[in-house]
């Protein structure tokens, strides 16, 4: 009787190897396949940016005369005469980086990583120019909550839909698609807040979402 069980129990841990073996190797399997994926990732970040720069840059219209004076004016608050689309997507591209800042508030600084810190600063002057390298770059995401208090998000948040809502109800639609396709500042901006947007909803998959 003692042989009989003996055999069962040989078989039954036979059985959950064969399975696990079957399975991709059992614990081995998921950070083989975890690692596989981060690869993809970062090869896909790659292509994005190449794409970025080839389309912002490659197909831009002529930049106007008065440019970084402009600029200057929509930095210091002297919109009069601006179409409130356009300067409330100048404004966005300012909450961005502060919310990718948030998303990645444990990897600004890691031992033996690349830290993420100065390519978050760079994105308030160049955008997703600087986060899309970073991203390509890094050899392992910290995923799960970024440990970011919730009143940080509610700001963000309510920044965002407030100049997005003011824009759209405020601004001119086909004028800042006509800006977009005439200013050499503009059609970039454009692109990079798609780039954003991209990035900020691929990124928050298992950090904003994880319990």
């Amino acid at each position: 009787m003692c042989t009989a069980a003996s055999d069962r129990a040989a078989e039954d841990t036979g059985g959950r190897a064969a399975s696990n073996d079957a399975g991709g190797g059992g614990a081995g399997g998921a950070p083989r396949s975890s690692h596989g994926i981060a690869e993809r990732m970062r090869s896909a970040y790659a292509v994005a940016w190449f794409l970025l720069v080839g389309v912002a840059f490659g197909f831009a219209p002529p930049a106007r005369p008065d440019q970084m004076a402009w600029i200057l004016r929509l930095l210091t608050g002297q919109w009069a005469g601006e179409n409130p689309l356009v300067v409330a997507h100048f404004q966005l591209m300012g909450i961005w980086p502060l919310a990718m800042a948030a998303l990645w508030r444990k990897e600004w600084k890691r031992p033996g990583h690349l830290p993420a810190w100065p390519f978050l600063l760079g994105a308030f002057a160049l955008g997703c120019f600087t986060l899309l390298p970073y991203a390509a770059l890094r050899r392992a995401p910290e995923l799960g909550p970024p440990g970011v208090p919730a009143w940080v998000w509610g700001l963000l948040g309510l920044g965002f839909v407030g100049f997005a809502g003011w824009g759209l109800l405020a601004g001119d639609i086909a004028g800042w698609v006509t800006t977009a396709r005439t200013d050499g500042f503009v059609w970039p901006m454009a692109w990079d807040f798609t780039a954003f947007a991209v990035l900020f909803a691929v990124e928050s998959r298992g950090r904003l979402t994880a319990r």
